[in-house]
Order: C-alpha cells, then structure tokens, then sequence
C-alpha cells in the first residue's frame, strides 16, 4: 500500500440502510481489523440497523493471532445483527492464509 492510501473504505448508503466495508489490503492486520471493528461499530451506535456487505476479496492473509480471530467471534457484532450480512471473499484453507508468504516474512 502507498503511504497515504488507506487499507480500507467504508460506504453508507442511509437511504437503503447498507454499509459496504471494502478492504484493499492483501494483510490484514491485528490494527486495521481493530479500526474497521471500531469505525464500524461507531455507525452502529447511531440508532439505525443496516444491511451489512463486507469484501474481503483483496486479502491473501493475516497476521492476526488465531486466539484473537476466536475472540472476535465472541465480541458483539460492530455492525448488528438484524438485517442482511453478506461476506466476499477468497476460498482458501484456514492454514495456508495463516501462514501466507507474505505474513511470515518468505519471498
């Protein structure tokens, strides 16, 4: 990523009640999945539901701890549960995007 270009962009339609999160990372990283968790959950406290559209489709892997993947799961949703969520993204086993090349430091 070129300094000054953002990991991530986040879209609010209110007419329709959606918000898009697109991540154009190809890591995702402990920090930026706190962000997104964080600006998301901002949007949520604002008193309306919205449909959710999350794409992932840009990243590769992760450097996120598997502990803190699995707490995550018992967080409470920074985009409600209520309406639609839909997730892109590519079809890999968990073990190869953990231990992606490019997460582990191997060209």
């Amino acid at each position: 990523m070129s300094p000054g270009m953002t990991a991530y962009q986040i879209d609010l339609d209110p007419v329709h009640s959606v918000v898009r999160l697109t991540v154009t990372a190809e890591v995702m990283t402990l920090e930026m999945a706190q962000e997104i968790h964080t600006r998301l959950a901002y949007l949520s406290s604002l008193g309306k539901t919205y449909s959710a559209i999350f794409d992932l489709s840009a990243v590769k892997c992760t450097t996120i701890p598997v502990a803190v993947i699995r707490g995550y799961g018992r967080r409470s949703a920074s985009v409600p549960m209520g309406h639609k969520h839909v997730i892109v993204g590519q079809h890999q086993r968990y073990s190869d995007w953990l231990a992606c090349s490019r997460c582990v430091g191997r060209p």
